[in-house]
């Protein structure tokens, strides 16, 4: 999993059929939406965790790991978008908190 998601909508900005679907299926939401022909913009991004110390850019000591190993948590970045129509009409707000398997892959050689 990449990324986890909260979208908080008006189920009134939505159509029937739209709100049929995220109520009596396991349809997402982002595919549900589709026929609104959305776009995003995103209004605050927060950073979760850093691999370096606060400081860091500015002579700060670097921490001593005994295992050399870089410990990754869940959690590394949050963004927070306001989802409207193709008429700018806003209908949703989506919080995703991207997650540590982002960068789950194999050190260079």
């Amino acid at each position: 999993m990449l990324s986890k998601a909260e979208n908080w909508h008006v189920p009134a900005r939505l159509s029937a059929e739209i709100n049929r679907l995220l109520d009596t299926t396991d349809t997402s939401f982002g595919k549900a939406v589709q026929p609104l022909e959305p776009y995003r913009r995103t209004f605050a991004v927060k950073l979760l965790w850093s691999p370096l110390p606060e400081g860091w850019d500015r002579g700060a000591p670097m921490p001593r790991s005994g295992t050399g190993v870089l410990t990754i948590p869940d959690g590394l970045f949050e963004h927070r978008a306001l989802l409207s129509t193709l008429e700018h009409k806003p209908f949703a707000e989506v919080v995703e908190v991207y997650q540590g398997q982002l960068l789950a892959f194999e050190p260079p050689r």
